[in-house]
């Protein structure tokens, strides 16, 4: 005879399939903290070029979209599955010396992506490998500001200001990882309700840049 679930059994079963998606997601967040701020620190020493960058986080990103693709094969969701399309044509190599070739770009992929975001939350409960979708999204919407940023000024060094900033957003960060593995094994948080914290965690990095 089949055992009939519990509330108990359910919430186990929860704490065990969010725990490690909790724990990731709060690592990737310092993780991408560090990117956001090694990409900083290249483009203002002159260390890196910057339409070299961007076509490097085209690149990167179009990866995590094949990766979600495939995550999705089973869905049979045509809608979404064309949405990743269009944004992985975005994501394609271009030709650097086209007039206009990032403000361009940036706007495609922009316009690409808010479709994909509003597509992507629909699978992202049913989906657990999916919940690290809005980091990604967040990471690349601030590389694609610093490298604007970049091109646009034509002083771009690390102030005062800049650091005071990506100091708050880092010790928020902290606390928020600190957040996501204890209430990972407690089962408390809710992977939803965690990436909300995310989002807002990506704006103190927004207010750091506001000082460049």
């Amino acid at each position: 005879m089949e055992k009939v679930k519990q509330p108990n059994d359910e919430k186990e079963d929860r704490i065990k399939n969010q725990a490690p998606i909790l724990e990731k997601l709060a690592e990737k967040l310092l993780t991408g903290q560090r990117e956001i701020e090694e990409l900083i620190l290249q483009l203002s020493l002159g260390k890196a070029d910057a339409l070299d960058v961007f076509e490097d986080v085209k690149h990167e990103f179009r990866k995590r979209v094949t990766e979600w693709k495939q995550l999705l094969s089973s869905e049979r969701d045509a809608d979404i599955i064309e949405e990743m399309d269009v944004l992985e044509l975005q994501l394609k190599p271009e030709n650097k010396d086209k007039k206009n070739y990032f403000e361009d770009q940036k706007i495609n992929i922009l316009m690409a992506l808010l479709v994909f975001e509003d597509g992507i939350r629909r699978k992202i409960n049913k989906v657990q490998a999916l919940g690290f979708v809005d980091h990604e999204i967040e990471k690349l919407k601030l590389k694609l500001e610093i490298i604007s940023l970049r091109l646009r000024l034509k002083k771009f060094e690390i102030s005062a200001g800049f650091k005071d900033h990506m100091k708050d957003a880092k010790d928020k960060i902290e606390s928020l990882v600190k957040l996501g593995k204890e209430e990972a094994k407690s089962g408390t948080e809710k992977l939803s309700d965690f990436r909300e914290q995310v989002e807002h965690t990506y704006e103190h990095i927004r207010k750091a840049l506001s000082k460049l």
